[in-house]
């Protein structure tokens, strides 16, 4: 594509603008179509004088390229279900290996949204009720590059609301179960908590725990941890490995001690060392002292 159908097409996805997008896929050749909804931007060759676009097109911060991906950071729902309607592909890897899920997050921290955080978990709200459960459990299931998926994602950048829209998810980590005149939600955090599991150490409970105090102070924060089945789920953590946590106190406080009693003991012989030598620099002046009276004397 030119420049200038670049620009266009870019322009029609970020203004949401999907009644337009929609005409053009409807009345496109099969061709035309598939490039149109699955082939990436190639921004690397445009340059900041082509276009009012240009330098946005790079999009260096994040590296979106697919139109689905364009979409879904630019929050353009009605151009997502748009998409999704015509048949384009979910499963483009972005740079890392992110998906569309990866991007949503790495777009609200490129551009510390966080007054508009409710806008992005609108958008993961489309994309759950468009998107196929299956599809879905595959995109949240999808580990990029770093090891990392979605929720772990969210939890590591310090993102709540959306940690906790992604933990709602029905089937995935959710299930919803009808009670007479009430509904039980059950969250399964069974893979984060075997021991035997490896990805109990990418557990979205310890990337929170490493945020930083700036992450730690949003108002979603507050609520976050205010939610019950969070309360629940680190009160289980708790409980479950009480005996780790305690055993782990004692080995920390043995090993402190059994350090202080080396460092003391250390300087003990040191300090007998130092006397040991004093006394020995006294001895010696003592003999040459001797010495000299003794051949001085007639």
């Amino acid at each position: 594509m030119s420049f200038s159908n670049y620009e266009d097409w870019l322009l029609l996805i970020k203004s949401n603008i999907h009644l337009e997008v929609d005409n053009r896929l409807t009345f496109a050749s099969p061709k035309m179509k598939n490039m149109l909804l699955n082939w990436p931007f190639e921004f690397g060759n445009l340059h900041s004088n082509e276009g009012t676009l240009a330098q946005e097109l790079v999009y260096s911060q994040f590296q979106a390229t697919y139109p689905l991906t364009l979409a879904v950071v630019y929050q353009s729902s009605s151009v997502i279900s748009t998409f999704l309607k015509h048949g384009v592909s979910v499963w483009a890897k972005e740079i890392n290996g992110n998906n569309i899920i990866h991007m949503l997050c790495y777009r609200y921290v490129a551009y510390s949204h966080r007054d508009k955080e409710q806008e992005f978990q609108k958008t993961f709200s489309v994309l759950k009720s468009l998107l196929p459960k299956k599809d879905l459990g595959f995109l949240l299931m999808d580990q990029n590059n770093c090891g990392q998926r979605p929720l772990e994602l969210a939890g590591h950048l310090g993102l709540f609301g959306l940690f906790d829209e992604i933990f709602h998810t029905p089937g995935i980590y959710m299930e919803e179960f009808q009670r007479g005149m009430f509904t039980e939600q059950w969250f399964d955090v069974t893979e984060y908590e075997q021991i035997d599991i490896p990805n109990r150490e990418t557990s979205p409970l310890l990337y929170v725990t490493l945020l930083d105090k700036e992450n730690l102070k949003t108002p979603s924060m507050k609520a976050f941890f205010q939610k019950e089945h969070i309360k629940m789920w680190i009160d289980g953590k708790i409980k479950a490995n009480y005996l780790a946590l305690f055993i782990w106190f004692v080995r920390k406080v043995f090993f402190l001690t059994l350090l202080c009693l080396l460092e003391a003991f250390s300087m003990t012989l040191e300090e007998d060392a130092q006397k040991e030598k004093a006394n020995e620099d006294a001895s010696l002046n003592t003999n040459n002292t001797i010495s000299s009276v003794y051949w001085t004397t007639p």
